[in-house]
């Protein structure tokens, strides 16, 4: 059985989802890089006039909180 995934384009590198989270309101998503597995960001998605935007997190203990909070996830 196939999965339909989201593929994102960052500066020329394609990066699929492999996770999204809620929190705070906010939604994340974690994205690995199709060639290099351990190439991976944590971006916010927002949306903007309706469309999906990605954007990068502004702090430091942002990315730190979601990315303990992605782990517990793949812990459990």
């Amino acid at each position: 059985m196939e999965k339909e995934c989201n593929v994102v384009v960052l500066d020329g590198v394609e990066y699929t989802e492999i996770h999204r989270l809620e929190n705070n309101g906010n939604t994340y998503v974690l994205l690995s890089n199709l060639d290099s597995p351990t190439d991976f960001c944590i971006k916010k998605l927002v949306i903007k006039d309706g469309e999906p935007y990605i954007r990068g997190l502004k702090r430091e203990e942002e990315f730190n909180e979601v990315l303990n909070l992605i782990s517990k996830d793949f812990n459990n």
